[in-house]
């Protein structure tokens, strides 16, 4: 429950039209958990995964004003992983973050911060 819960936050409401100046982290009913993020580059970053209805790719990284665009977005239980989507093949110079899914799962993300 918990994979399909972070699975639907992480794919979070797509964000453009919002003024750069505004904090990139979304509020609202059914908000979801932060989930920390540690990414390549050495970058950690806690990431709002929005609310149980958001259905775009993003992840708002807290007291900024950017977001997580995915492009990959995965689940590994320590044997198998499964890969909910992998929609921008082709891009490169992506991000990939790890965090902790809860009940023995970890995501993977991999795809870009915005503004860029």
């Amino acid at each position: 429950m918990k994979k399909l819960l972070l699975t639907v936050s992480l794919l979070g409401i797509l964000s453009f039209g919002l003024p750069s100046a505004l904090p990139a982290d979304p509020g609202g009913p059914n908000l979801q958990q932060p989930v920390t993020l540690s990414c390549t580059g050495g970058l950690q970053i806690d990431v709002n995964p929005g609310t149980l209805t958001n259905r775009g790719r993003v992840a708002w990284a807290i007291d900024s004003t950017s977001v997580l665009v995915t492009a990959y977005l995965a689940f590994d239980d320590g044997t198998n992983t499964f890969v909910i989507f992998d929609s921008k093949r082709g891009l490169t110079n992506l991000v990939t973050c790890t965090g902790d899914a809860g009940g023995g799962f970890t995501v993977i993300a991999k795809g870009f911060f915005t503004p860029r």
